[in-house]
């Protein structure tokens, strides 16, 4: 057991992984630990794991996001998946503080009926950040240029990011940004424009407000003569704006020498041309 490099729980087992009750004993060999489920990241059980470089956790009852700010203490870890299965989960607003040695992060399910995730601190090394099914506090991601100085793959997915606060030099080394079913959002950044290093925007189902302001980028990489950025819109559908409300019927009131107190729509003109005719043989 000692030794034990690799564990992971694979097809629909679970595993509860907790500190055990007895004298504590270390696993400096593993390296990774997948798919377990519901893990109380509390220090006394990080303490047991110092040296793991992937993790993978999925929270159904929601008994350790509450520590997740302990996951700093991980000074060797590379890969992270959170991911939140279910609606059980404790709510607020949970502090992510991570090592500066992670290089790749995917978040899943937050957000969606509380809890609500907030990465803090800068993450020099992270290169791969994945947002699936993930929403933020109050509709708003604002960044500095010390969170992401590495970064070259971003994905959000299924967001409801509807205010994106970010400068180009906040992504210095950006290659490739996926925006998928953020419905939303408006618009990308347009100063996403000036990363040198952007080969690829890709948007799909979402507003066409967003395609456009990613064409626009287009045409800004192109007059820097780059051609090898690429742009591509899927599914992209325009704004649906609401219909003005049907203008009120036109209605014409008869004459009031007819002693008549029904009011005709403008429809009943043949009716109207007999009572006229009515009207002079009885003069």
């Amino acid at each position: 057991m000692p030794q034990l490099r690799h564990l992971i729980i694979l097809g629909y087992s679970s595993c509860y992984l907790t500190h055990p009750n007895s004298a504590p004993f270390a696993l400096n060999n593993l390296q990774t630990l997948g798919k377990v489920r519901d893990l109380d990241c509390s220090l006394s059980l990080l303490h047991m794991i110092p040296n793991l470089r992937k993790l993978s956790i999925s929270y159904s009852w929601g008994s350790g996001e509450s520590l997740f700010h302990n996951l700093v203490h991980l000074h060797q870890l590379e890969n992270l998946k959170l991911e939140k299965e279910s609606y059980r989960c404790k709510s607020g607003v949970h502090d992510l503080l991570l090592p500066t040695s992670l290089k790749k992060l995917a978040l899943i399910g937050w957000g969606f009926h509380d809890p609500y995730l907030k990465i803090s601190g800068p993450l020099p090394n992270l290169q791969v950040l994945k947002l699936r099914k993930f929403n933020f506090v109050q509709q708003e991601w604002v960044t500095s240029d010390t969170d992401f100085p590495k970064l070259r793959f971003l994905l959000i997915d299924r967001s409801d990011l509807k205010q994106w606060n970010s400068e180009g030099s906040h992504f210095p080394l950006l290659e490739h940004l996926l925006i998928h079913s953020c419905r939303n959002l408006s618009e990308i950044p347009d100063s996403m424009g000036e990363i040198p290093t952007l080969k690829l925007i890709e948007v799909k189902d979402c507003e066409n407000s967003v395609a456009e302001s990613v064409k626009l980028i287009q045409e800004e990489q192109q007059s820097y003569g780059d051609d090898v950025f690429q742009v591509r819109c899927i599914g992209c559908k325009p704004t649906q704006k609401p219909l003005p409300p049907p203008p009120p019927a036109i209605k014409r009131p008869v004459s009031a020498r007819w002693n008549i107190s029904k009011v005709y729509h403008v429809t009943d003109l043949p009716r109207y041309k007999r009572w006229r005719r009515k009207l002079k043989k009885m003069k």
